[in-house]
């Protein structure tokens, strides 16, 4: 029966639109489209893996996937947003802020500091938080076409050469979750990390990205973030040949807030 009055056709509006933004994010379709700063736009890209959709058009409080059916890019609104039908973009959840104050106390989100993360796997030693000898440990820029990179980690945030951080074998971390590339991410991201050259230099590091395998030289080799890299190589470089040799590293059971798994990054 259709309603007969205004505000009936008030509330069955009301009604059909919170039905429809429950529902999930729509796969991104082909189609030409002018992009706007606040619109999810809809995108045909075919991939099997999540870093593959690197690159395309990120709108605001989202993140994008692989999505493992479709096999077809898709984004997901971040923490704290809600997809919006109508307007086709994240909105903010109502009710929700990221801090709260008073005239005596100000409380924000924890974005920076370690939790504990102590492993069960053998990977990396990070069950016994051995030493992993024998690294080679190059360098790389965070947004760089040589270096593949373009500003957004493969832990899901931005970063920039500032990071305390290093990527080690992409493989290794895979294998450990079972080939699953977010349970790699949730696992590896954030790990903190000792790392030390023969010279003596030592630092504290923080898993930031993944290193890709075709240049994992040993099993332990590491890619070093660039300004971390100079710390340790005790100048500053931008020579690809420069690397370190020998050096070793630990896993030390903790996890950097800031740099875990969907974390702040350098934002």
């Amino acid at each position: 029966m259709l309603p007969t009055t205004l505000s009936a056709v008030l509330l069955s509006l009301a009604a059909s639109a919170s039905l429809v933004a429950a529902g999930p994010i729509p796969e991104l379709a082909e189609g030409n489209y002018t992009e706007s700063a606040s619109v999810l736009l809809p995108r045909a890209v075919s991939c099997t893996k999540t870093s593959q959709c690197s690159g395309i058009y990120q709108a605001p409080h989202s993140h994008y996937y692989c999505n493992p059916k479709s096999k077809k890019c898709q984004y997901n609104c971040n923490s704290g947003y809600t997809y919006n039908h109508w307007t086709s973009a994240c909105t903010k959840n109502k009710g929700t802020s990221s801090s709260t104050a008073s005239t005596s106390n100000l409380k924000v989100a924890a974005t920076s500091g370690t939790t504990s993360a102590d492993l069960s796997t053998s990977a990396f030693k990070a069950n016994t938080k051995g030493w992993n000898t024998g690294a080679i440990a190059s360098w790389f820029d965070t947004s760089s076409s040589t270096d593949s990179t373009n500003g957004n980690s493969w832990c899901w945030y931005p970063y920039d050469n500032n990071v305390s951080g290093f990527a080690p074998s992409l493989k290794t971390m895979l294998d450990a979750a079972g080939g699953d590339e977010t349970a790699a991410r949730k696992m590896w991201c954030g790990l903190e990390a000792t790392v030390t050259t023969p010279d003596g230099r030592t630092s504290t590091l923080y898993i930031a990205d993944a290193f890709d395998d075709t240049w994992v030289r040993t099993p332990n080799s590491i890619d070093v973030v660039h300004n971390a890299f100079n710390t340790l190589y005790g100048s500053s470089t931008n020579n690809k040949d420069d690397v370190i040799q020998n050096v070793k590293w630990q896993l030390t059971g903790r996890r950097s807030i800031k740099y875990k798994y969907d974390g702040a990054g350098s934002a």
